[in-house]
């Protein structure tokens, strides 16, 4: 009679560690698909970031050039204002005027009515005043600081790719440990082993909450 309990007992309990090995291998077996996928679309995310960074840059670098060639433009006209300037060759002057462009003509306006007033405490050019502004060159920046962004976004993208690689490879050892348990003629090992996937399973669980995720 009291073999029989004990058989009885030990089938009740390989029956619950059964149960329990199996529920832990269907969870981490879709918990670790979702982190695989997670990963893959993360992986994604970064090269579309990376691929937007380059493209900023490039028009950062489109734009920076186009400034500089302004500024030679400007320069050029400048130095052939003063040169009239010099000699006083009013109409000349009024030609280089009527002739700069129009981001360039407030700066030379401004400059050059402080000049009338005291050429001493003039600035040395219109290229130091506030009023020359070229809008290649705010937009250059602008596209720079969005490269840079874009830069950061695919770095996270990256770290965040690579959390759900761990986060898989976390859940495949739950699969490892709940797939040994029942194997094992030691009931107390199986309930280690059982445990321990569990533990595991929280833990990972957690952190894939905490995780951001994209679809």
């Amino acid at each position: 009679m009291t073999d029989e309990l004990d058989a009885l007992d030990l089938a009740h309990k390989e029956r619950r560690i059964d149960v329990a090995s199996a529920l832990l291998l269907s969870v981490a077996t879709v918990l670790a698909a979702w982190s695989a996928f997670q990963s893959a679309k993360w992986s994604g995310e970064q090269a579309t970031a990376y691929a937007e960074a380059s493209g900023l840059r490039q028009e950062s670098v489109r734009q920076s050039t186009l400034a500089g060639q302004q500024t030679i433009i400007d320069v050029s006209v400048f130095e052939q204002f003063v040169d009239a300037y010099a000699v006083g060759d009013r109409a000349l002057q009024n030609f280089y005027r009527d002739r700069a462009r129009e981001e360039f003509r407030p700066a030379l306006e401004a400059w050059i009515a402080q000049a009338r007033d005291d050429i001493e405490a003039a600035p040395s050019t219109p290229f130091v005043m506030p009023e020359y502004v070229r809008e290649a060159e705010v937009e250059s920046l602008d596209l720079q600081r969005q490269a840079e962004s874009r830069f950061q976004d695919a770095l996270d993208n990256n770290q965040r790719s690579d959390n759900y690689v761990l986060l898989a490879v976390l859940f495949a050892s739950v699969l490892l440990f709940a797939g040994l348990a029942p194997k094992s003629r030691s009931y107390q090992i199986q309930v280690a082993m059982i445990g321990l996937a569990i533990v595991v399973l929280l833990v990972g669980g957690g952190f894939l909450i905490a995780f951001p995720k994209t679809i």
